[in-house]
């Protein structure tokens, strides 16, 4: 009997520890996702030459969330695509404060799209699990 009960709690915490992942990985790309988007609307109505500092603010606001979640991220995400969601964020800023608009719009929307997969392939749905 104390046998099935541990092998219930244990099966129980990995299955809380898996809807926490899920959850966690889902809400953070969704929400970042969401925020690119926005960022590259602004950059796309702007004028090429023009610096965006608000942007630019945003955008390092974005990395610095980025770096204080590096270490759970790596853990629960596919390492390649993380790697490039962080590398276009930050050419993104580059172009940004060289005034480099149009190149900043593409690269923040390239973010955004790796940024909704990630959120979207944590799910489980049945394309994820073929």
């Amino acid at each position: 009997m104390k046998k099935l009960v541990v092998i219930s709690l244990l099966l129980l915490a990995v299955i809380g520890a898996g809807l926490y992942e899920a959850f966690f990985v889902s809400e953070y790309f969704g929400k970042l996702s969401n925020s690119l988007e926005e960022l590259g609307l602004i950059v796309s109505d702007s004028a090429e030459d023009e610096i965006l500092t608000p942007v630019i603010t945003e955008t390092d606001r974005l990395i610095n969330d980025w770096e204080k979640q590096n270490a759970r991220l790596y853990i629960l995400c596919n390492n390649n695509v993380l790697n490039n969601v962080i590398d276009r964020m930050r050419q993104a800023r580059s172009y940004l404060t060289c005034g480099k608009n149009a190149d900043a719009y593409a690269y923040l929307v390239s973010a955004s799209v790796y940024a909704t997969s990630l959120a979207e392939e944590i799910l489980p749905l049945p394309v994820n699990v073929i």
